[in-house]
């Protein structure tokens, strides 16, 4: 657990420099890799305390809703969890909430590490400019989204962050609901609908300028 400001900013340089040397976390690395597999996904991690603290049945009717929307849009869902002791706890309230058949993969540590998290995105060839991580808290979930590239999402609910903001845990966007996060999608994706379809053709020759 990061006690202190100092300790966290060491932590992750360390972790930096490890993932680097191995050449896991380096521009060279993230090209070779599409150069290699060619299709890369669109992600949303969901930390499970986040889905866990959908509040009622209202509430977790709107994350059902907001998860099935990532699905048709051809996202996939992944629930990342911590717990120590039963990993069969998580898949179990999954599938009693209903969540399961809008579930890709759900992925349960003893302690949450960055590792973890990057492990995600290399398993899933992760398309980090069109992927989310969401989480109702700061760290360590929005930290690792941040560090690793995703669109950090902090799904307040009314409640006061855990630490205060900063340049490692400030979230890219903070929403109240699951419901704000699909119209959020919904944006996204035309966004994204008209950029392609408003994108010039690129001629053989325009890179010879």
């Amino acid at each position: 657990m990061w006690i202190t400001e100092p300790f966290r900013t060491v932590s992750f340089y360390f972790l930096v420099r490890r993932l680097r040397r191995f050449g896991e976390y380096s521009s060279e690395h993230w090209r070779r890799l599409r150069k290699r597999e060619g299709i890369f996904h669109s992600i949303i991690v969901w930390d499970f305390e986040c889905v866990r603290e959908a509040r009622g049945s209202e509430g977790m009717k709107e994350l059902r809703d907001a998860m099935r929307f990532a699905r048709d849009l051809h996202y996939m869902n992944i629930l990342f969890a911590a717990n120590r002791r039963n990993d069969s706890m998580i898949s179990k309230w999954a599938e009693s909430a209903h969540l399961t058949k809008y579930l890709t993969e759900i992925i349960v540590r003893k302690h949450k590490r960055l590792k973890d998290a990057y492990g995600i995105v290399k398993k899933y060839n992760a398309d980090l400019a069109a992927s989310f991580l969401i989480s109702s808290r700061l760290a360590p979930d929005i930290g690792f989204g941040n560090f690793l590239g995703f669109h950090t999402v902090w799904l307040q609910g009314g409640r006061e962050p855990d630490q205060p903001f900063n340049f490692e845990t400030r979230p890219e966007i903070i929403l109240q609901t699951a419901n704000d996060f699909h119209d959020l999608l919904e944006r996204f994706a035309r966004t994204r609908v008209a950029a392609i379809t408003t994108q010039k053709p690129r001629l053989p020759n325009d890179s010879q300028g």
